[in-house]
């Protein structure tokens, strides 16, 4: 008949919601209320497509929509999916040109409106068709609307979507990762950490309290630092930095200058190994200036502003970071990241690293000064001891590598190329798997300085001809 339309298409038109962009935005809305209120994290993905609105609007639905659209639309609108696209016996009258009829809030027997319908005893006491005129039924209607709006809140403000477990669940998940991920293979546990900070953005998507939305962002900012160094260990800054940026927002969100420091540390490790030292030293510097927490994290930075430095061959701006690290750790007093462990903890070992690699760093012709040349020794030899007695939440193959190719680099530098065989022996027998980005680039400086020190003995070019073996798989290459 002409003129029929569905509730659907009135209720829409009277909301003004006809552009598809409009109405998509307020189904995903919708979508992600009922996930939260429902506690069922999968219904916030539920989308609707430009052809789906198009048949609804027009009314030329002829099967039931999916289970959970019904659910939705239900949600968006307070009818049954039935109703809403129900053609109706009579035209439902929608005023034009912003004229809108006044509606009823429908109250359940709790109490709580659900839903608006026509007020058709209004409509009968007045021969105006809209009464848009009268301030009254205006602000009566306004009212209603008000409190629709604040029982809804109230039915719904300390509903929370995050389970009695879940954020044990999940904190007790980021401290394992934590421990892991300088000990394991890359491929063994990316599944895991790609997956931890999809389970913790969909509850953020849906409705909890506040602190335990703190919680979360501080969850999401360590999976999105893992992601990170992840996407760095693999060869790819540009994704390092965008999942950096991620966990910064993450960080910030939670309030928690301790992991913002610790992410902004990561963007100057990602800048060192890219070859932007000075970017590097920015990140390391900014963070500092910022942090007032008394974490290892500060060790960290002054360690990271050490190499930065040396990388732009200022030796005594670098000897001077190095001493601060050291100062600093004198005073130092663990906080909550700390004891995450692993990655999340700068230790003694991994300290000594960053002041061996550090010396290592400063071009040849500062860094072959005898008393540089003990300390870049001395720094690597007790970087590798401790690595030998460190605890298990303490060992990383990788930086446990890299202090031995700064010693081996010490060694051709003081022309004992036998003594940097010896150093380099064990990282060469590390697995495909462990063949991360820092790996290969701290071999390949030590390939570099071979070549800068003229070394052309047998045993230098076996050292050469099997660092370019290999380095041609790295731990990328593995099929993820």
């Amino acid at each position: 008949m002409p003129g029929e339309q569905t509730l659907l298409r009135a209720l829409v038109r009277e909301r003004h919601w006809q552009r598809f962009e409009t109405f998509e935005t307020q189904f995903m809305r919708a979508a992600a209320e009922l996930a939260a209120a429902e506690r069922e994290p999968a219904l916030a993905r539920i989308t609707v497509s430009r052809r789906q609105f198009e048949r609804w609007y027009s009314g030329k639905v002829k099967t039931v929509p999916h289970p959970d659209a019904c659910r939705v639309l239900e949600h968006m609108f307070g009818y049954k999916v039935d109703r809403l696209l129900e053609l109706q016996s009579r035209p439902i009258q929608v005023a034009e040109r912003g004229e809108v009829e006044p509606w009823r809030a429908a109250v359940n027997d709790a109490g709580v409106s659900t839903a608006w319908t026509l007020t058709e005893d209004v409509k009968a006491a007045s021969p105006s068709p809209t009464f848009y005129g009268s301030s009254l039924l205006d602000s009566e209607r306004m009212l209603a609307m008000a409190t629709h709006r604040a029982l809804r809140f109230s039915a719904t403000a300390d509903a929370s979507n995050v389970g009695a477990h879940s954020l044990d669940m999940l904190r007790s998940e980021a401290q394992r990762l934590a421990v892991a991920y300088p000990q394991r293979p890359l491929f063994e546990i990316i599944n895991d950490i790609v997956s931890l900070q999809d389970i913790t953005f969909t509850l953020l998507e849906g409705r909890q309290r506040p602190n335990e939305a703190k919680d979360l962002y501080l969850l999401g900012g360590l999976f999105s630092g893992m992601l990170a160094k992840a996407a760095h260990d693999m060869r790819d800054p540009y994704t390092a930095m965008t999942h950096a940026r991620t966990a910064l927002l993450c960080a910030r969100n939670a309030e928690n200058s301790a992991l913002a420091a610790w992410i902004r540390g990561l963007q100057s490790l990602i800048a060192y190994w890219s070859g932007r030292p000075r970017e590097a030293l920015d990140y390391a510097q900014s963070a500092a200036s910022e942090s007032t927490d008394a974490g290892s994290v500060r060790v960290w930075l002054a360690g990271l502003e050490a190499r930065a430095w040396a990388a732009l061959g200022k030796e005594q701006e670098s000897l001077r970071a190095i001493e601060r690290a050291e100062e600093i750790r004198e005073h130092l007093r663990r906080d909550a990241l700390d004891e995450l462990g692993g990655m999340c903890y700068f230790s003694v070992p991994r300290q000594l690293y960053y002041a061996a690699d550090a010396c290592a760093t400063l071009p040849d012709a500062v860094a072959k000064a005898p008393t540089l040349g003990e300390r870049a020794r001395a720094y690597a030899s007790d970087a590798i001891s401790a690595y030998e007695r460190a605890s298990a939440s303490d060992k990383s193959f990788g930086d446990d590598a890299g202090a031995r190719t700064d010693l081996a680099i010490a060694h051709i530098r003081a022309n004992e190329i036998d003594g940097a065989q010896d150093a380099i022996d064990a990282v060469l027998a590390l697995p495909t798997g462990h063949r991360i980005n820092g790996v290969v680039r701290s071999l390949l400086n030590v390939h570099r300085v071979i070549t800068a020190n003229r070394a052309d003995t047998p045993i230098a070019r076996d050292m050469q001809e099997s660092i370019e073996d290999y380095c041609r798989t790295p731990a990328a290459a593995l099929p993820q």
